[in-house]
């Protein structure tokens, strides 16, 4: 993996709370369980990011992998609003 893919992980998973963390990963679902097992999510979230982006690297994720991580993370992280019929707005997330 190169460089500027390795950027690409490290950035989104920064992006990512750590309430939300395990649930986006497994949501991404190109870790497998016990990969995500091993991870140690109560170390600091610098170390966090270098550890799965390692993780990536070993399963030679490329920026098509990165960009699914960063469409799930955005999907998780913002809620999207629909009209409703019983009330002007709903929570709504692909």
């Amino acid at each position: 993996m190169d460089e500027t893919v390795a950027e690409f992980f490290k950035r989104t998973i920064l992006k990512i709370p750590m309430t939300e963390m395990m649930t986006i990963l497994k949501a991404w679902d190109f870790l497998s369980e016990k990969q995500l097992q091993n991870v140690n999510f109560r170390q600091r979230k610098e170390s966090l990011v270098q550890d799965l982006v390692l993780l990536c690297e070993k399963k030679r994720a490329s920026v098509h992998d990165a960009a699914l991580l960063d469409i799930v993370c955005e999907c998780r992280c913002f809620v999207f609003t629909l009209p409703s019929p019983i009330s002007s707005e709903r929570p709504f997330c692909m």
